[in-house]
């Protein structure tokens, strides 16, 4: 399945595919960390979560 990591930062917005549940929170975490706003990731049906949420239902939780 691949994942899609959005967000909005000073230059715009950004979108990263990643391969793995694992590699989108850590993209989304990476953003986070850099002050992107709106960081959002979507499943393989399109369906988006804040970070927080994607952790809780695809990492099993406690890895941000």
């Amino acid at each position: 399945m691949t994942f899609i990591v959005t967000a909005l930062g000073a230059t715009g917005p950004t979108l990263t595919a990643c391969d793995t549940a694992t590699a989108a929170l850590a993209k989304a975490t990476e953003l986070l960390r850099a002050g992107y706003e709106d960081v959002l990731i979507a499943d393989g049906d399109g369906v988006q979560y804040g970070p927080v949420e994607f952790d809780q239902r695809f990492t099993k939780g406690g890895n941000l």
